[in-house]
């Protein structure tokens, strides 16, 4: 639920910091699950949200990019587990703790299981979508988002040209995995377009404010505000939708044990219900002109 929420609701964000940042054209799409991306199964869809950027934006400040798809693969993480040290400087290995812990999702989805596709009667290896995803130049970016809304290195490069602290490293079995966080992080990919599309507004509508609001006069403002809102809205909903799926069941048990058994002299049921042992109130239909006796029953 929080996954797919992120996932629609980001395509709008991002488009409107693409185009702002001399990426995309207003008329060009963010597009959710594109298929025929891997040859081999055209029925898979390894990225939730993806993007062509636009060559016909002739700025010599960007770099012409080589790839043909940039595309976002969201992850939901669970809470990091923490740990105590002793060392001096605690918000730094706090912040480098909780990157490694991102990292580890980032790596699952580069190296990711294999998929079968049963109406084609074939099967491909994690490793065959993401070498298939390299040679026709795909760059797929995971975007790791753990419970207190922060996202990881690779994701962060994108928007803000953040480098890990820790680069990936991968064996030798996996050098497309391998290649994947290269090409994302390198300088012919799209990186740090928060910067692009807050420098570009600045230099040509320096009085206007981006957002509609004081509170949002930059792309940096805007994007910070609406991805935190969007990640805080899917979260919440996704907690109040799992509390009610497994504890509505347990409440209504406790609820039957816990109230003492009521009798009808103690409490007469109105007309139109009837009154059961568990104590609860329900709806029954009456005919006209009949009454209710003290058990409920009509007569």
């Amino acid at each position: 639920m929080a996954h797919d929420i992120i996932k629609q609701g980001s395509i709008a964000i991002l488009k409107r910091l693409l185009v702002s940042a001399k990426l995309l054209l207003p008329a060009s799409a963010v597009t959710e699950e594109k298929k025929n991306l891997v040859p081999a199964c055209p029925g898979l869809r390894p990225l939730d949200i993806s993007f062509s950027l636009d060559p016909n934006l002739n700025d010599p400040t960007i770099p012409q990019c080589p790839y043909s798809d940039i595309g976002v693969d969201y992850t939901i993480t669970g809470p990091q587990v923490s740990s105590s040290s002793s060392h001096t400087d605690v918000p730094s290995q706090v912040t480098a703790i909780a990157e490694l812990h991102l990292q580890k999702k980032e790596r699952g989805k580069l190296l990711r299981p294999g998929k079968a596709d049963l109406y084609m009667q074939m099967s491909l290896t994690g490793k065959d979508v993401i070498r298939s995803l390299n040679d026709k130049g795909i760059v797929l970016i995971p975007a790791a988002i753990d419970p207190h809304g922060k996202w990881g290195p690779m994701f962060d490069s994108l928007l803000t040209g953040y480098r890990a602290i820790t680069p990936h490293i991968f064996n030798q079995k996996n050098q497309a995995a391998a290649t994947m966080p290269e090409r994302a992080t390198s300088h012919t990919c799209p990186t740090g377009i928060i910067q692009q599309a807050t420098k570009h507004w600045r230099a040509t509508k320096p009085n206007t404010f981006y957002g509609g609001s004081y509170s949002a006069p930059t792309p940096h403002e805007w994007f910070l505000q609406e991805i935190g809102l969007l990640v805080t809205k899917a979260f919440s909903i996704h907690l109040r939708r799992s509390g009610t799926r497994v504890g509505l069941n347990t409440y209504r048990q406790n609820l039957r044990t816990t109230l003492p058994p009521q009798t009808p002299a103690q409490t007469r049921a109105p007309p139109g219900f009837t009154m059961e042992n568990s104590g609860l109130l329900t709806f029954s239909y009456t005919r006209a002109n009949s009454s209710l006796s003290p058990n409920g029953t009509t007569v």
